[in-house]
């Protein structure tokens, strides 16, 4: 791929680990002024985020590692929801499902008390 050759980027970090490097290579590959989108978990409660890794193999992160990365590799915050609040009824309707996978309790309770989160980070790219 050639540098400079994105206009719009969309990465769900539920299931990568972050890193500098991923938003030096996002910033490398975008057209200036791209628009960088990142869907992802974050969690604040040590107990929950190691539940959370291990039922999702990932790495969670707290919010202020997104904005602190992604502002030293030239991506500026323009946009950001928390869609924690309209995430956990989800759990609670799929934990009544058929396709309940048995972690539905643990995932809405998080969400409801707060433990860990759902977010919406959208960036532009400064170059």
């Amino acid at each position: 791929m050639n540098p400079a050759s994105l206009s719009f980027l969309f990465l769900c970090f539920q299931v990568l680990l972050l890193k500098s490097q991923l938003f030096q290579e996002f910033a490398r590959v975008g057209k200036p002024k791209s628009r960088l989108v990142i869907l992802a978990n974050t969690a604040h409660d040590p107990k929950s985020k190691q539940i959370v890794d291990e039922l999702y193999l990932t790495k969670s992160h707290k919010p202020e590692e997104y904005y602190h990365m992604a502002e030293q590799n030239g991506w500026l915050l323009a946009s950001y929801f928390d869609l924690t609040d309209m995430t956990y009824p989800y759990f609670v309707l799929r934990e009544k499902s058929e396709n309940a996978t048995g972690i539905e309790e643990f995932v809405y309770s998080g969400f409801k008390n707060r433990t860990f989160q759902y977010h919406l980070f959208v960036y532009d790219l400064t170059k």
